[in-house]
């Protein structure tokens, strides 16, 4: 009698005992059904229940199908042989044509070239000086006074003949025959105005015998002499 009473004192006093693993593998199992199923009949009996969602969820599901079904396919390409489509061309892609852009006939190059002293026109063709007026920009003025140049040898004409000679110690030699392959044939200047002229000398190139055309231009107030042409620009450098 007195066990027993001691034993179920001991009992009373102890702590509860936890149920097994197994035990409450199970109940959380049977947790996440109710809810599963819970959510299903939330999520599920609307769309049954409402013809317009249950029919949008039997097409998505036909289209599913079909894409599933079509993938493994490969579908033949599609061909159209010229000149079969007879449709007129949308007015929506209709662009206005762009006009093409004509070139300039006459090439402009940015830096002139001139043939060094003693060199044939077929040799080697080297860079002007840059800081010499451009031929085409220095005769601008010429051309719009006369599309071609009357050289003449007359008394004002050899005043501005004369000022070069004076103005180019270079011109000068080569006229006296100090350079050897050039021989001096002529001189004439044209007048273009009251105080400008153009003044051509022309030497004979003896290595070819071609004949060389030397042209400047010359004002008799100021002094000023101007190569103009690509062999009087490669002798009027300092």
């Amino acid at each position: 009698m007195y066990d027993l009473r001691a034993q179920a004192k001991k009992m009373r006093n102890a702590p509860p005992s936890r149920p097994p693993a197994g035990a409450q593998g199970a109940r959380a199992e049977k947790r996440a059904g109710l809810a599963l199923l819970l959510f299903v009949a939330i999520a599920g009996l609307p769309v049954i229940g409402v013809p317009v969602l249950r029919e949008r969820l039997r097409s998505r599901s036909q289209d599913l199908v079909e894409a599933l079904a079509l993938g493994s396919v490969s579908s033949p390409p599609l061909r159209v042989g010229v000149g079969e489509n007879t449709d007129p061309f949308p007015a929506e892609y209709d662009k206005p044509a762009i006009p093409l852009q004509r070139r300039p006939a006459v090439l402009v190059l940015a830096q002139p070239y001139a043939v060094m002293p003693g060199q044939a026109q077929q040799g080697v063709w080297t860079p002007a000086d840059p800081a010499a007026p451009r031929e085409s920009a220095a005769l601008g003025e010429a051309a719009s006074d006369s599309a071609e140049p009357v050289y003449v040898q007359g008394k004002i004409e050899r005043e501005a003949y004369e000022v070069l000679l004076a103005s180019l110690d270079r011109v000068q030699s080569m006229v006296g025959g100090n350079d050897r392959d050039l021989k001096f044939q002529d001189w004439a200047a044209a007048r273009m105005d009251e105080d400008r002229f153009l003044v051509k000398l022309t030497f004979t190139f003896l290595p070819d015998g071609s004949a060389r055309d030397y042209v400047w231009q010359v004002r008799l107030m100021s002094k000023e002499v101007v190569a103009l042409s690509a062999y009087a620009r490669a002798v009027s450098r300092p």
